[in-house]
Protein backbone atom coordinates (compact mmCIF):
# COMPACT_ATOMS: atom_id res chain seq x y z
CA UNK A 1 0.00 0.00 0.00
CA UNK A 2 1.49 3.39 -0.65
CA UNK A 3 1.83 6.48 1.13
CA UNK A 4 0.19 8.52 -1.81
CA UNK A 5 -2.42 11.05 -0.91
CA UNK A 6 -5.15 11.82 -3.28
CA UNK A 7 -4.39 15.54 -4.15
CA UNK A 8 -1.09 15.72 -2.89
CA UNK A 9 -1.84 16.32 0.71
CA UNK A 10 -0.53 19.24 1.31
CA UNK A 11 -2.73 22.00 3.55
CA UNK A 12 -3.42 25.79 2.26
CA UNK A 13 -1.75 28.07 4.40
CA UNK A 14 -4.08 30.59 6.37
CA UNK A 15 -2.09 33.72 5.93
CA UNK A 16 -3.60 33.17 1.98
CA UNK A 17 -7.21 32.61 3.02
CA UNK A 18 -7.55 35.40 5.42
CA UNK A 19 -5.85 38.68 6.79
CA UNK A 20 -8.35 38.86 9.90
CA UNK A 21 -10.96 36.41 10.59
CA UNK A 22 -13.39 37.57 13.70
CA UNK A 23 -16.74 37.41 13.93
CA UNK A 24 -19.34 38.48 12.62
CA UNK A 25 -17.69 38.42 9.49
CA UNK A 26 -19.64 37.33 6.31
CA UNK A 27 -18.04 34.47 4.60
CA UNK A 28 -19.62 32.39 1.19
CA UNK A 29 -18.79 28.91 0.61
CA UNK A 30 -17.31 28.03 -2.41
CA UNK A 31 -15.81 24.85 -4.18
CA UNK A 32 -12.49 26.10 -4.55
CA UNK A 33 -9.48 24.14 -5.96
CA UNK A 34 -8.05 23.57 -3.23
CA UNK A 35 -7.21 19.75 -3.13
CA UNK A 36 -8.62 18.38 -0.08
CA UNK A 37 -12.46 17.23 0.52
CA UNK A 38 -11.02 17.50 4.34
CA UNK A 39 -13.51 20.27 6.19
CA UNK A 40 -15.73 20.43 2.73
CA UNK A 41 -19.46 21.15 3.72
CA UNK A 42 -22.03 19.26 2.66
CA UNK A 43 -23.26 20.58 -0.93
CA UNK A 44 -26.43 22.18 0.48
CA UNK A 45 -24.82 24.87 1.70
CA UNK A 46 -22.62 25.52 -1.35
CA UNK A 47 -23.00 29.16 -2.36
CA UNK A 48 -23.93 29.92 0.39
CA UNK A 49 -23.42 33.40 2.64
CA UNK A 50 -22.95 32.93 6.84
CA UNK A 51 -21.52 34.72 9.75
CA UNK A 52 -18.61 33.69 11.72
CA UNK A 53 -19.27 32.41 15.25
CA UNK A 54 -16.36 30.26 15.84
CA UNK A 55 -12.52 30.11 15.21
CA UNK A 56 -10.97 27.17 15.56
CA UNK A 57 -7.17 26.11 14.70
CA UNK A 58 -8.02 24.97 10.96
CA UNK A 59 -11.14 25.76 10.11
CA UNK A 60 -14.34 28.26 11.28
CA UNK A 61 -18.01 27.70 12.88
CA UNK A 62 -19.97 29.21 10.55
CA UNK A 63 -24.13 30.03 10.86
CA UNK A 64 -26.04 29.52 7.87
CA UNK A 65 -29.58 29.55 7.41
CA UNK A 66 -30.88 26.55 5.77
CA UNK A 67 -34.70 25.70 4.46
CA UNK A 68 -36.23 23.18 6.37
CA UNK A 69 -39.43 21.88 4.49
CA UNK A 70 -41.42 24.90 5.37
CA UNK A 71 -38.90 26.96 8.01
CA UNK A 72 -35.73 27.95 7.57
CA UNK A 73 -33.32 26.90 10.61
CA UNK A 74 -29.81 28.68 11.75
CA UNK A 75 -27.34 25.72 11.30
CA UNK A 76 -23.93 26.66 12.92
CA UNK A 77 -21.22 24.10 11.01
CA UNK A 78 -17.52 23.85 10.87
CA UNK A 79 -15.94 24.62 7.69
CA UNK A 80 -11.73 24.36 6.98
CA UNK A 81 -11.10 27.82 5.75
CA UNK A 82 -9.93 26.37 2.23
CA UNK A 83 -13.36 26.28 1.25
CA UNK A 84 -14.30 29.64 2.40
CA UNK A 85 -14.08 33.10 0.85
CA UNK A 86 -14.87 36.43 2.13
CA UNK A 87 -18.73 37.47 1.18
CA UNK A 88 -18.98 40.86 -0.87
CA UNK A 89 -22.69 40.76 0.65
CA UNK A 90 -22.02 44.54 1.91
CA UNK A 91 -19.55 45.89 -0.18
CA UNK A 92 -22.60 48.68 -2.02
CA UNK A 93 -23.91 48.87 2.08
CA UNK A 94 -20.75 50.04 3.35
CA UNK A 95 -20.18 51.78 0.16
CA UNK A 96 -23.18 54.11 0.56
CA UNK A 97 -23.08 54.60 4.18
CA UNK A 98 -19.31 56.58 3.73
CA UNK A 99 -20.87 58.26 1.02
CA UNK A 100 -23.46 59.33 3.13
CA UNK A 101 -21.60 59.95 6.00
CA UNK A 102 -19.48 62.29 3.57
CA UNK A 103 -22.32 64.06 2.53
CA UNK A 104 -23.42 64.90 5.92
CA UNK A 105 -20.14 66.03 6.78
CA UNK A 106 -19.83 68.29 4.05
CA UNK A 107 -23.79 69.97 4.92
CA UNK A 108 -22.68 70.37 8.43
CA UNK A 109 -19.31 71.84 7.54
CA UNK A 110 -21.09 74.08 5.26
CA UNK A 111 -24.36 75.02 7.97
CA UNK A 112 -26.94 73.61 5.33
CA UNK A 113 -29.61 70.85 6.24
CA UNK A 114 -28.62 67.24 5.56
CA UNK A 115 -29.53 66.04 1.92
CA UNK A 116 -31.95 63.31 1.49
CA UNK A 117 -29.77 59.97 0.63
CA UNK A 118 -32.61 57.65 0.54
CA UNK A 119 -32.19 55.62 -2.82
CA UNK A 120 -35.13 55.51 -5.19
CA UNK A 121 -36.11 53.68 -7.33
CA UNK A 122 -35.30 53.88 -11.24
CA UNK A 123 -38.56 54.95 -12.99
CA UNK A 124 -39.95 53.78 -16.62
CA UNK A 125 -38.34 54.87 -19.19
CA UNK A 126 -39.30 57.94 -21.30
CA UNK A 127 -41.58 57.12 -23.85
CA UNK A 128 -41.20 57.93 -28.13
CA UNK A 129 -42.83 57.75 -30.88
CA UNK A 130 -41.37 55.57 -34.21
CA UNK A 131 -41.81 57.97 -37.30
CA UNK A 132 -41.24 57.19 -41.17
CA UNK A 133 -41.86 53.39 -40.46
CA UNK A 134 -43.38 50.78 -43.08
CA UNK A 135 -44.95 48.02 -42.55
CA UNK A 136 -43.51 44.45 -44.29
CA UNK A 137 -45.80 41.54 -44.74
CA UNK A 138 -44.28 38.17 -43.88
CA UNK A 139 -45.55 35.28 -45.39
CA UNK A 140 -44.57 31.23 -45.66
CA UNK A 141 -42.45 29.93 -48.22
CA UNK A 142 -44.31 27.01 -49.46
CA UNK A 143 -42.79 23.28 -49.03
CA UNK A 144 -42.90 21.27 -52.15
CA UNK A 145 -42.00 17.77 -51.15
CA UNK A 146 -41.29 17.00 -54.92
CA UNK A 147 -38.69 19.74 -55.51
CA UNK A 148 -36.92 19.33 -52.16
CA UNK A 149 -36.85 16.21 -51.58
CA UNK A 150 -33.27 14.30 -52.29
CA UNK A 151 -33.40 10.88 -53.50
Amino acid sequence: MSDHHFGGGSIAHLSLSFSSTSSSLFLSFSLSLFPSQQGMPHKVYHGRTGVVWNVTKRSLGVEVNKQVGGRIIKKRIHVRVEHVVPSRCKEEFLARRASNDAAKAAAKASGEAAPARKRTVAGPRDGFTLTDVKPQTVTAIPYDIVKDAKI
